[in-house]
């Protein structure tokens, strides 16, 4: 787990991207408080956003079996850590979802940190944008054909269960793509299908196109 001080180029980007949001979805943002969030199931909307952070409780602030469901795009934010740790857990709903299993787009935004394990995705995810100063992932399997943009501050892609890299995105261990394994750079070379893409705040990527035809 990393503590970090408030990265304000991070929550500059966050603010930016909600700003440009459609004015829909920004008025129908459900805020919510992180000390009440474990255990629930976020629906009703295609916005979901946490204005604060819990440090004290559950693995250091990490939310456990929550989801966020919407019937169209889907909108997670935080201003500083969106942290989720489902590790041990039984079955329980998707984390990221689709009301509709239609296809659709995720966007997961945080100020400092997303740190996910053991997250998962609707099958019918089409793109996946995650954005944030740090970026750490476990556990994690990206649906096949979907195309995915990691953004952290300074770019690059770190691998491993050591210390992750401030500012980079860092796969810890179990990063899947379609099930198979891109959690070592020649793993990443071979099973990511080109559909991983890695960039910074200064040259930020964007989602590619998905694989499968009508997504």
């Amino acid at each position: 787990m990393v503590i970090l001080g408030t990265n304000y180029a991070g929550v500059n980007r966050l603010l930016s991207a909600y700003d440009a949001l459609p004015l829909v979805v920004r008025v129908g943002t459900q805020r919510i408080d992180e000390t009440m969030s474990d255990g629930r199931q976020f629906t009703g909307s295609a916005s979901y956003f946490f204005p604060f952070n819990k440090d004290t409780t559950n693995d250091n602030g990490a939310m456990v079996a929550v989801s966020f469901a919407s019937g169209g795009e889907l909108v997670v934010g935080a201003v500083r850590r969106l942290r989720v740790n489902n590790e041990g857990l039984g079955m329980f709903a998707e984390t990221f979802r689709n009301t509709n299993f239609n296809p659709f787009d995720i966007m997961i935004r945080a100020g400092d940190l997303i740190e996910l394990n053991r997250a998962t995705f609707t099958q019918s995810a089409r793109a996946i944008l995650m954005e944030s100063t740090t970026i750490n992932l476990a556990n994690i399997d990206f649906p096949f054909g979907s195309g995915v943009a990691l953004n952290s501050r300074d770019g690059g892609l770190n691998f491993g269960i050591g210390a992750p890299v401030v500012g980079g995105v860092n796969f810890i261990t179990g990063v899947t793509y379609g099930g198979a394994s891109i959690n070592s750079q020649a793993n990443f070379n071979n099973n990511s299908q080109g559909q991983v893409l890695i960039g910074s705040f200064a040259n930020p990527a964007t989602p590619p196109p998905p694989l499968i035809s009508g997504n």
